[in-house]
């Protein structure tokens, strides 16, 4: 009998043995893995709320224009990274067009949002900027607003429009004017 009691654990160390020989001693946990997004976002496009507690800054380029036509449109000076122009009508009022609304500055996909400043950097009072749109655009504007981008000593007169993609393929523009 207690041959075959030794035996016995004889087997059971030797399965034991190899066991540990097999795992190497590691020791197997089984936990669910949380995943957790941290650090930069790889790529341009981004689908994750993200909360910016010190702020941000965006735009980047700033680009000018004069003329002395009493009409003009607004394209040519939108270059990729353009988010204000600097419009100085010279002699007389001008009423600025916003270019199609199949420009490549504007944006792409439907609910999509880029903003533009728009500055009268002239320095002569009365001197004024008169928005209208383009072909594809529904200007909307402030009720306070109007589209009238007065021109004054300060030339600081400046308006925002929000240009966003509707479905249809058109854009919204939203005027809003910030002068003395």
């Amino acid at each position: 009998m207690s041959n075959k009691i030794i035996s016995a654990l004889a087997v059971v160390g030797v399965v034991l043995g190899g066991f540990a020989v097999l795992t190497n001693g590691d020791t197997i946990v089984n936990n669910p893995v949380v995943e957790r997004t941290v650090g930069a976002v790889a790529g341009p496009n981004n689908f994750v709320h993200q909360f910016f507690h010190a702020g941000f800054t965006s735009g980047s380029a700033c680009s000018a224009t004069s003329t002395t036509a009493a009409a003009g449109t607004l394209g040519s000076e939108l270059g990729p990274d353009t988010s204000c122009v600097d419009v100085t009508p010279n002699g007389a009022d001008l009423t600025l067009t916003l270019a199609a609304s199949t420009s490549a500055w504007y944006p792409k996909a439907k609910g999509e949002v880029r903003t533009l400043f728009v500055r009268n950097a002239t320095s002569t009072a009365g001197i004024d900027i008169i928005f209208a749109a383009g072909t594809g655009i529904n200007l909307k504007r402030a009720t306070t607003s109007g589209s009238l981008l007065i021109g004054d000593t300060d030339a600081e007169n400046t308006a925002r429009i929000d240009f966003k993609k509707q479905a249809d393929g058109d854009l919204t523009a939203l005027l809003n004017l910030y002068q003395d």
